[in-house]
């Protein structure tokens, strides 16, 4: 349900206030970018980053000539590798799993403008899990096969965390990015489970109209 309302919400918020606020300059734009997902947290010791994408709809609101307020809405994929490989002298079996996790978020962000173009980040980000899914890859004797599950059931619908980073917007609507996402919630939940929680390093681009 929080998914279905939140992206007409938000795109009816930003075309409105692009329409009726152009005096202000505020900015409608697109963005994509580059993401380096992993988990961190009790028990582990061997994820492995997950190098993947995010795409969306940004806005930009002045609220003085040196501070802004960013909002987002984005589609990110998440989630880490992990390889609980083994060695058998029967069959010879290595396995490899990827946690991958899907999420909808929205980013608020404030903006200093410490330049004319550059800019400090900081600001809250709710995510809506969309999916979640782990991939087992194995290999016996030579001979490799997948298997997925599917996690929902056992993953927090919504997290929380805090985005930290800088930017760079050029006068004709081009803009750079680059952010840390600090997850301050719980990625299981579930009775007795392990605090484990996903932290994205993004590198952005997009364009503002």
């Amino acid at each position: 349900m929080i998914k279905k309302i939140l992206f007409p919400v938000l795109l009816v918020f930003l075309i409105s206030v692009k329409t009726n606020a152009q005096q202000d300059r505020t900015q409608l734009g697109l963005k994509v970018g580059y993401n380096l997902s992993y988990i961190s947290g009790e028990e582990i010791d061997d994820f492995i980053p997950r190098n993947t994408i995010h795409l969306g709809i940004v806005g930009e609101i002045p609220i003085t000539r040196f501070l802004a307020i960013q909002p987002e809405l984005l589609y990110s994929f998440q989630g880490s590798y992990v390889q609980p490989g083994f060695t058998d002298s029967s069959d010879l079996r290595f396995t490899e799993w990827l946690l991958k996790l899907d999420y909808i978020v929205l980013p608020i962000m404030v903006k200093y403008y410490l330049t004319p173009g550059f800019s400090a980040e900081i600001g809250p980000q709710l995510g809506v899990l969309t999916s979640a899914k782990l991939l087992k890859k194995s290999s016996v004797n030579g001979i490799s096969e997948t298997t997925q599950d599917d996690l929902k059931e056992l993953i927090a619908p919504v997290s929380y965390g805090i985005n930290i980073g800088f930017g760079y917007q050029f006068e004709d609507g081009l803009f750079f990015q680059s952010r840390f996402n600090i997850r301050i919630s719980d990625i299981f939940d579930f009775e007795d489970a392990l605090s484990q929680r996903n932290h994205v390093f993004q590198i952005s681009a997009g364009y503002k109209f």
